[in-house]
């Protein structure tokens, strides 16, 4: 192998390095050496002791197949009269093989170099600089190679040589690591989401919540675990991680039950990935998900199209809004930030009771292998509204005064589940009993409470004038809800009617 030396030469805005060949090794005898007195040896030679020499090196690195966790190489020599042991930590990465090698160089090269040469130059070398080696013939032995450790300039070269040996950069070969140690499973608390949402499908009992979680390492599942009379039970598990992110825009409010082509929203995924759907696709109720915060609801969306723009950065547009009935949960707008759940098979059901309507409910979640107590699982709760139990509001408002002064308030009713079947004459009722409640309003205030078993109400001509002595407001503001038996009264109507 040839050794070189290079010249750095600036040019323009670059430094370009170009190699030349290293200046031979010289050769020189005792006699050549310059005498700085008459009287005086023309060179010294010092050997350390045998104790001075360490006989094993340590050589501190960093192993990249273990996760570049902190690793030892040890070069030992086998002396009778040195127990010392040196130690040397690298802030570098390096396989196994090469911190072996580099223990024995480091080892060998100090036991080589346990002899320095003093001397005096003669001014014909002035081109030489420490780190250059000569070859000394001396009288009382071989040639040997000495690298030059100082120099001091004067009347005369002042030179510390110290013994070189090429051979010891040859080191034996190290045998490769084998059998790397499993890293332990590091698990931080995940990002849990338990959501109040409408029922998804027709056949999902009406109390339920959904967890949806996501980490980084995955655990291989997410448990959640309940405060039940003081005790922490489990009452679902996500197996695998649901995709879920934030929103980057303001959603603003959107039309209902036909195409929102205006709004046009961005995404941030903790996780996972999104994909278009076809137009057919999409009315058959793909690429549902769910957009909001545990405190303000979730409004249940679809997307037609979704664009990856960077990593991890989805745009969607063509939406569905307010779907399964969670238009009263669309806000307007609706402030970037909020969270990002697509609804799929990730999703894990927690069965809920009628005593939990209206009450937060104590949670834990973390990773299933390690208990609740353990600093890789998070408290928190969430506000249980029994979405899924609340009728939707009813639609299509009207009224008409009768020959006898009463007025008489029509409205059609919409249901929870089974309302997609375009045969039918009405959709299933989906509750124990048929009752609504009719709110006429006076301002902010209430001015009658009608109570109803079917979808209308009469307002006679004497509550009319009992309600409204100074005569009826045009328009007249009225409120529609119908009435669970589990959920009470479910989401309101407002409309504003001319009689």
């Amino acid at each position: 192998a040839r050794a070189f030396a290079f010249d750095a030469v600036e040019s323009g805005e670059r430094i370009v390095f170009r190699s030349r060949p290293a200046p031979p090794v010289i050769t020189l005898s005792a006699e050549e050496l310059a005498a700085e007195r008459e009287d005086a040896p023309l060179y010294e030679i010092t050997r350390a002791q045998e104790t001075e020499l360490p006989a094993a090196l340590r050589l501190e690195y960093l192993e990249p197949a273990r996760d570049h966790r902190a690793a030892v190489a040890l070069a030992r020599h086998a002396s009778q009269g040195s127990t010392r042991e040196e130690s040397l930590a690298l802030a570098a990465a390096m396989p196994q093989t090469l911190a072996i090698a580099r223990a024995h160089v480091m080892l060998a090269e100090e036991l080589a170099g346990r002899e320095t040469l003093s001397c005096a130059l003669p001014p014909a070398l002035l081109a030489l600089e420490p780190g250059d080696m000569l070859t000394l013939r001396l009288a009382h032995g071989a040639a040997r190679m000495w690298r030059i450790e100082r120099l001091a300039d004067g009347l005369f070269r002042k030179a510390v040589l110290r013994a070189f040996e090429p051979s010891v950069y040859r080191p034996p070969r190290a045998p490769a690591r084998r059998g790397a140690a499993a890293l332990p499973a590091v698990f931080g608390p995940p990002d849990a989401l338990v959501l109040d949402l409408p029922l998804l499908r027709d056949d999902d009992p009406p109390l339920r919540l959904w967890l949806a979680a996501a980490a980084r390492p995955w655990p291989g599942a997410v448990s959640l675990m309940r405060d039940v009379a003081g005790s922490w039970e489990p009452v679902a598990g996500a197996t695998r991680p649901a995709v879920m992110g934030e929103t980057l825009d303001d959603l603003p409010a959107g039309p209902l039950w036909r195409m929102d082509r205006a709004s046009v929203i961005r995404l941030r995924l903790e996780n996972g990935a999104l994909s278009s759907v076809t137009q057919a696709a999409l009315l058959a109720g793909a690429n549902a998900a769910a957009i909001g915060t545990p405190g303000a609801g979730w409004e249940i969306i679809q997307f037609r199209d979704a664009e990856l723009l960077e990593p991890g950065v989805w745009r969607i547009r063509n939406l569905l809004r307010g779907q399964r009935g969670s238009e009263p949960e669309m806000l307007s707008p609706r402030p970037a930030g909020a969270r990002f759940v697509l609804l799929d098979a990730a999703l894990a059901p927690l069965a809920m009771r009628n005593g939990d309507l209206d009450q937060d409910i104590p949670l834990r979640a973390g990773p299933s292998s390690r208990p609740h107590t353990d600093a890789s699982w998070r408290a928190f709760s969430v506000p249980y509204a029994g979405i899924a139990a609340r009728p939707p509001h009813p639609v299509h408002a009207r009224a008409a005064r009768l020959a006898n002064g009463d007025i008489r308030f029509n409205w059609i009713r919409r249901a929870r589940s089974g309302g997609d079947a375009w045969g039918e004459v009405d959709v299933p009722l989906g509750e124990e009993r048929e009752a609504y409640e009719l709110q006429i309003m006076n301002g902010a205030r209430v001015a009658r409470i009608i109570a109803t078993q079917a979808p209308f109400a009469i307002w006679s001509a004497g509550q009319q004038q009992a309600d409204f002595p100074s005569g009826l407001p045009d328009p007249l503001i009225v409120r529609i809800a119908q009435v669970s038996a589990i959920r009470g009264r479910g989401a309101i109507l407002e409309s504003a009617i001319h009689v």
